[in-house]
């Protein structure tokens, strides 16, 4: 499932025009996967796992996923006869790669401001409308947030074999050690 829902509001009042949005956005999707392989399957017509031989390595793999995200999003825009103009707009996104059900941290706000002036509008830049249609100078400053490069579930402790590990001057070869997630 992936969705989104919104609402805008435009209106002009005199000069005074104002423009705002609100958008609600959710992703939700389950993936599974099973692979399972054999060499030596007789008949080509008839590729059943259970009439080849299994292999020694690897012959089963698989994965599963399950990714969620759920955002809410805002914009408003005012401009004064379309020469002052300023946008505020922000994001509060979750997903589930960030800290489980850790408080604070699986959630983010995304702001951004952005102010604008239109100097072509201005009375004394009449004269350079014959050849120039349009000068605007703007500002902005905002904060972006990105989850994707990023893997699933790093947040939980896992536990892993390889590599020797050294507890009290005693070497462990291939031993089986926590890796703690990065907070």
């Amino acid at each position: 499932m992936d969705g989104q829902i919104g609402a805008e509001y435009d209106r002009l009042f005199g000069r005074h025009h104002v423009d705002a949005m609100l958008m609600v956005e959710a992703q939700d999707i389950k993936t599974n996967s099973l692979g399972a392989y054999v060499d030596h399957v007789p008949f080509a017509e008839l590729p059943e796992l259970s009439y080849g031989t299994a292999l020694k390595e690897s012959p089963v793999s698989g994965y599963s996923t399950h990714i969620r995200r759920a955002g809410y999003i805002f914009r408003l825009k005012y401009d004064y006869a379309n020469t002052y103009l300023a946008e505020l707009s922000g994001r509060y996104d979750g997903s589930y790669k960030f800290s489980g059900n850790a408080s604070g941290k699986r959630w983010g706000f995304f702001p951004s401001l952005s102010l604008a002036w239109r100097v072509t509008q201005e009375k004394f830049m009449q004269p350079a409308r014959g050849w120039l249609n349009d000068l605007k100078v703007r500002a902005s400053v905002g904060m972006l947030g990105n989850d994707s490069g990023l893997p699933e579930y790093m947040y939980l402790a896992t536990y892993a074999q390889g590599g020797n590990r050294f507890i009290g001057g005693t070497a462990l070869k291939n031993a089986l050690y926590e890796r703690c997630p990065k907070s």
